[in-house]
């Protein structure tokens, strides 16, 4: 349909209605942001129909109504998309991985990963630490590097002072780390304790690591370690 003839149809239309265009033309699109209006907050076309037809329709009154239904539909909109958004933080979080390297200053646990399943993959204690370390989140990774450093500490401080591996305080530090492995990794025995001990003096990285806070510390601890079970036993 041309343009002419639309216009000459409104205009008929109009001087019916005792309208101007301008006029009618407003209350067609009036009642068009009705329709949309109502559509948008759910209600079917027969009962917008009705609604607008209804001799009592008040469409000030509607208009305002409409907008505040709006409105608080939006609220509702954007409170959603920032809980999907949310949602969708903590699971980048969860299937990110950790960087465990930078955390334990260059060590990377997940290295040892082979060596560790080949000696001990069939273990109930590997089985466990597994499954707990799998829930770790970056924080309880600083917190179990933070409880190893002051471990560590205290061991490079016995040294220092002459301490041999077999004095009270030191045997006592051994228990102390004994403890920090069952109760952040797995059941660990003083037997057990003993045979991880070997790492530290066998795997040249975990020498290196222990021997980084002071020289000769990786075999004073391993030392103590052994001590331990021997004189303790379980």
């Amino acid at each position: 349909m041309h343009d002419e003839e639309a216009l000459y149809k409104i205009s008929e239309v109009a001087r019916a209605a005792k309208l101007t265009v301008r006029a009618l033309r407003h209350a067609d699109i009036l009642r068009l942001q009705q329709i949309r209006a109502q559509r948008e907050l759910g209600f079917g076309l027969e009962a917008i129909k009705a609604q607008l037809d209804a001799p009592d329709y008040d469409m000030r009154l509607a208009l305002e109504t409409q907008r505040a239904s709006l409105t608080e539909l939006v609220e509702e909109t954007h409170a959603m998309i920032a809980a999907i958004d949310r949602s969708l933080a903590a699971l980048a979080d969860e299937v990110s991985p950790l960087d465990l390297a930078s955390i334990f200053d260059g060590f990377d646990p997940a290295a040892h990963e082979v060596e560790v399943e080949a000696r001990w993959g069939q273990t109930d204690a590997f089985a466990e630490s597994t499954r707990r370390t799998a829930a770790y989140d970056e924080r309880d990774w600083r917190e179990i590097k933070g409880e190893g450093d002051a471990i560590l500490a205290d061991f490079a401080a016995r040294l220092a002072a002459g301490d041999p591996p077999d004095a009270d305080a030191v045997l006592a530090l051994a228990e102390r780390y004994r403890l920090h492995i069952d109760a952040r990794y797995y059941p660990c025995s003083r037997e057990m304790h003993a045979q991880v001990a070997e790492l530290y003096v066998e795997d040249p990285r975990f020498t290196a690591t222990f021997d980084a806070v002071r020289p000769g510390l990786a075999h004073f601890v391993a030392d103590a370690v052994r001590i331990n079970a021997l004189a303790r036993g379980d």
